[in-house]
């Protein structure tokens, strides 16, 4: 029986991580990795089932029993991140109803919010979609490092090593990209710091490697995560992808 989660394999990314400005984060996510009640909360960040990004739709499975999976859908492929291999499945043609196949006898089928996974003829699994952490699996496959929210006003944060920092705020409405600066770390009290900026508009993002409440989902996070934009200040929770 397949049994790992998805939180148990980001425990164990998190056991391999060598970035270094994300130690201390890691070694706070690490230690929730090793509590007794260590699963953490869905993030209610989203209302529909799936994330749709650049005409990739990800989605989250919770099946029967204790089984987790994300399953990514494009140009008639389902491929899905299972916890011991990924499989790739053909959309079955001339269907009317999302149905995947592939060799094994393996089938994947969606029924709105609802799934069937047959991986052998008798391990079959019924499974139902967690619309709360999609988002944050989507940013992961899409390769981001570190991803937070926030409310009053909506703000979403998501950090891709070598690359950019994106910062989304008054609820979509206005959107800014800095390329990622070596950050400060500070590993003593677990903490990191990027200044970034640009012609136009200066940005502090500040990660506390310690427990964070969502203020409106009530949903557990491992890190704290502070932002100033030029004048106006942020505050929300976030925790590592990779």
């Amino acid at each position: 029986m397949i049994s790992t989660t998805i939180e148990q394999m980001g425990c164990r990314r998190l056991r391999g991580l060598r970035r270094a400005w994300l130690l201390p984060v890691g070694l706070a996510l690490l230690s929730a990795c090793t509590a007794k009640d260590a699963r953490q909360a869905s993030e209610p960040v989203v209302a529909s089932e799936s994330v749709e990004t650049s005409g990739v739709t990800t989605i989250v499975y919770e099946c029967e029993p204790a089984f987790e999976f994300v399953a990514q859908l494009k140009d008639g492929q389902a491929e899905l991140f299972l916890p011991d291999r990924t499989l790739t499945l053909q959309r079955a043609p001339a269907s009317t109803l999302a149905i995947y196949g592939g060799e094994g006898g393996t089938a994947f089928s969606i029924f709105g919010e609802s799934a069937r996974l047959e991986v052998a003829p008798d391990r079959s699994y019924s499974c139902a979609s967690d619309p709360g952490r999609a988002v944050w699996e989507a940013a992961r496959l899409r390769g981001v490092d570190f991803r937070a929210t926030g409310n009053e006003p909506g703000w979403l944060l998501e950090i891709t090593e070598g690359e950019t920092i994106l910062f989304v705020t008054d609820y979509g409405e206005r959107r800014y990209e800095f390329r990622t600066p070596e950050p400060r770390v500070h590993q003593k009290v677990a903490m990191t710091v990027f200044q970034a900026g640009n012609d136009a508009h200066a940005l502090s993002v500040t990660l506390r490697g310690e427990g964070c409440q969502d203020t409106m989902s009530g949903a557990m996070f491992d890190t704290r995560v502070s932002v100033r934009l030029d004048e106006d200040d942020y505050t929300g929770c976030g925790k590592t992808l990779r």
